[in-house]
């Protein structure tokens, strides 16, 4: 199987350092650090970071500080739904997963007060409920 890998990750100093790199789906893009196998198999590895989370530049287009997600982390943010989360990283290619989540609720969501989550909002839009 071969796994979708957008960016670099490298090990320098006994420290993991991560390149973003330009990815475009055809109708969103971003400056973005993925990686499906990391996704698939080390949950608690950083296997995402969005465009605007890269900090602290080192040499070569590195950067030592990230506020990258892990498979479990973004597990979290889908109330442990694996389906909805399977999705969400599929879909991400530039935004915080947070904000992802929020714009899905407002596109298809609920009304001010109503009881249901993003999360809910999302699984109902994509046939997982």
């Amino acid at each position: 199987m071969e796994y979708l890998k957008i960016g670099e990750r490298q090990k320098v100093g006994g420290k993991i350092q991560y390149k973003p790199e330009r990815y475009d789906d055809g109708v969103e893009f971003g400056n973005i650090y993925k990686d499906e196998e990391v996704y698939e198999k080390e949950w608690d590895v950083t296997c995402y970071i969005p465009e605007n989370a890269f900090k602290n530049e080192e040499e070569d287009g590195f950067f030592s500080k990230v506020d990258g997600y892990s498979h479990n982390d973004l597990l979290r943010l889908c109330n442990g739904n694996r389906e909805l989360c399977d999705h969400l990283f599929n879909k991400l290619c530039w935004a915080y997963p947070e904000t992802y989540l929020s714009v899905q609720n407002d596109w298809y969501g609920t009304e001010e007060g109503d009881s249901e989550s993003s999360v809910d909002v999302v699984c109902k839009c994509n046939g997982m409920v």
